[in-house]
Order: structure tokens, then C-alpha cells, then sequence
């Protein structure tokens, strides 16, 4: 009988043992810190490219609706000098011209009054 008394306390005590140790799991993240940083920067450089993309466009539609205006005023400005250029061709030429100085008085190198 004493080595049953000896033998039942080992027992008991391997029991206590497992019973206190408890497996701890520990769960990986599925997301890295180092792949968050890198998602994050690869998100930033993606934002500033549309925004880069954004502004170009705006600004190239700016510049296009410029233009479009210029022409618009290029072509009246075509347009008044084309008349101008008829008034002058009108005005200066030769019968014209010897009208309007036989009006003002001046007299042919052929006239003797």
C-alpha cells in the first residue's frame, strides 16, 4: 500500500500540469504592416497621378476655350479688314482720286485758267 500512495500523487499532478497549460494560438495578421505602408504609398501615388491627370485636363480645356475665342476674334478682326481694304481701294483709285482733287480745287498741268 505505501507505493500505491506514492504512485497516486504523480498521477494527479501530471493531470494539474496539462490542465494549466493551455496551448496560446496566436493568429497572424492576413495584412503585413510592412504590405499596409506599401498599399498606403502605392494609394497616395495613385491619387496624386489622377489628381496630376485631373489638372491637365482642366487645364488643357482652359487653354482650348482660349484658342476658340481668339479665333473668333482673329476672324472679325479678318473680316473688318477685308472691308477697310475694299474702302481703300475705293478711295485710291485713280478716278476717284482725280474727283475728289477737282473738287478741292486743283486744276490738271494740262488746265491753263
Amino acid at each position: 500500500m505505501g507505493a500505491q500512495r506514492h504512485y497516486q500523487p504523480h498521477p494527479q499532478r501530471h493531470k494539474e500540469g496539462l490542465r494549466k497549460e493551455k496551448q496560446v494560438v496566436r493568429y497572424r495578421a492576413r495584412i503585413t504592416l510592412g504590405e499596409k505602408i506599401i498599399a498606403g504609398f502605392l494609394a497616395a501615388v495613385l491619387f496624386l497621378m489622377l489628381t496630376f491627370i485631373v489638372h491637365n485636363y482642366a487645364t488643357l480645356y482652359g487653354l482650348n476655350v482660349s484658342i476658340q475665342k481668339d479665333k473668333e476674334v482673329i476672324s472679325e478682326q479678318v473680316l473688318t479688314n477685308a472691308g477697310y481694304q475694299m474702302q481703300l481701294d475705293e478711295l485710291s483709285s485713280p478716278e476717284n482720286v482725280l474727283d475728289r482733287a477737282q473738287r478741292f480745287g486743283m486744276k490738271s498741268p494740262g488746265e491753263n485758267e
